[in-house]
């Protein structure tokens, strides 16, 4: 795994460069009072590694039954690729 401060620095830069963190929005209405709202998270192979970034600090996340099981199917394709296709 890659040094974490410079590992920090890199996924702050790709995080203001793809727009990655909080969005501002409620897509599916707001869970709760301490709810943020929507974020974009990004995804990314480093090695052996998957890496998600959520341009922000992120104490919980919440989503749909759908969009778990999307997220659940790019992190399997992720750690399959990450791992050499096995």
């Amino acid at each position: 795994m890659p040094d974490t401060e410079k590992l920090d620095q890199q996924m702050k830069r790709e995080a203001a460069e793809q727009g990655l963190g909080s969005m501002g929005t409620f897509s599916e209405g707001k869970l709760n009072k301490e709810d943020e709202g929507d974020i974009k998270v990004g995804l990314k192979i480093e090695g052996e590694h998957v890496i998600l970034n959520f341009g922000v600090y992120v104490s919980w996340l919440g989503m749909t039954g759908d969009e778990a099981i999307n997220m659940g199917e790019h992190l399997i394709q992720a750690g399959r690729s990450a791992k050499g296709g096995k």
